[in-house]
C-alpha cells in the first residue's frame, strides 16, 4: 500500500450515542441536536446580557419621550423668539437619540392623537379616561410612558390617557 494513502491516525469517537455503524441520518440528527444545544447556550447568554441592559434601555427610551415633548412644547416659544438655532439643536438631539435607540434595537412607541384599537391596548394600560367631544371613537390623548420594544418584543408596556367619546346629553 502506497504510504501517502496509510490511515496513521487512531480512531475517533463520532460523538455523544454514536458508533462507527451509525446512518447518515443518525449522524446528522446527532450533529443537528449537539448545534441545537449551542444556540440554546448562545441564546441564554444572549439573554441575561439584554436584561441586564433592559433597564437602561428603558431608562433611554424614556428620556427620548421626555425631550421630544418638551422640543414640541418649545417649538412656538422658540420660533416667536427667533431662537432658530436652539430649537435646531433640540430636534438634532431627540433625532441623535432616536437613532441611538434604533441602532441598539429599541423601538419607542406613542401613538398620541391614533384611535385607541384592541391592538395598541395589548401595549398601552389605559390609565385615565377623558371625555372628547369631538371624536366618536377613542384615542389616546397623551402618552404618559411610551410602551418600548426590543427586537419586536415588547419589554415593557405603555400608559396612557384616553380620549372617549362625550356622551350626548338627554333631553
Amino acid at each position: 500500500m502506497d504510504p501517502a494513502l496509510e490511515i496513521r491516525a487512531e480512531r475517533r469517537s463520532a460523538g455523544d450515542g454514536v458508533d462507527a455503524d451509525a446512518t447518515p441520518i443518525a449522524l446528522a440528527w446527532h450533529a443537528l441536536r449537539r448545534w441545537e444545544k449551542q444556540r440554546a447556550s448562545q441564546r441564554g447568554a444572549l439573554e441575561a446580557a439584554w436584561s441586564s441592559a433592559r433597564p437602561a434601555w428603558i431608562a433611554l427610551a424614556d428620556e427620548c419621550h421626555r425631550l421630544d415633548g418638551l422640543a414640541h412644547r418649545l417649538r412656538p416659544v422658540l420660533e416667536e423668539a427667533g431662537e432658530v438655532e436652539a430649537l435646531k439643536a433640540l430636534d438634532v438631539m431627540v433625532s441623535r437619540l432616536r437613532k441611538r435607540l434604533e441602532d441598539g434595537g429599541v423601538q419607542c412607541l406613542c401613538p398620541e392623537g391614533e384611535p385607541f384599537t384592541p391592538e395598541v391596548g395589548e401595549i398601552f394600560e389605559s390609565v385615565a379616561q377623558k371625555p372628547c367631544p369631538e371624536t366618536n371613537i377613542p384615542v389616546v390623548l397623551d402618552v404618559i410612558e411610551p410602551a418600548v420594544l426590543m427586537h419586536g418584543a415588547l419589554i415593557r408596556e405603555g400608559k396612557a390617557v384616553i380620549g372617549v367619546p362625550a356622551e350626548e346629553e338627554r333631553s
